[in-house]
């Protein structure tokens, strides 16, 4: 697992496709040709990096919509964004 920092920038990754089914995003990894599915909440995150975000402004988003300690935040997204990266679905600078 990656060591995200407060500033650190994330985006989707080029080599995707992905598509809203309600609640639900589909990604297929063009890369893997894997398909994968984010809930409600990750679905929410994923929205939010199509344009580039630090780590801390996505988790100041999601505390402003959701009822979630600050610390709780910070971990899950993190842990997200991790996963995410492993996949090859984001990019982290």
């Amino acid at each position: 697992m990656i060591q995200l920092k407060p500033a650190s920038i994330v985006s989707q990754s080029q080599d995707q496709v992905a598509k809203k089914l309600d609640e639900a995003t589909i990604i297929m990894s063009i890369e893997e040709g894997k398909y994968f599915n984010l809930n409600r909440v990750a679905s929410r995150v994923w929205e939010m990096i199509e344009e580039p975000k630090t780590l801390e402004q996505i988790a100041d988003q999601l505390l402003s919509e959701y009822e979630i300690s600050p610390e709780d935040c910070i971990r899950d997204v993190s842990e997200l964004i991790s996963e995410l990266k492993d996949l090859g679905l984001v990019v982290v600078t």
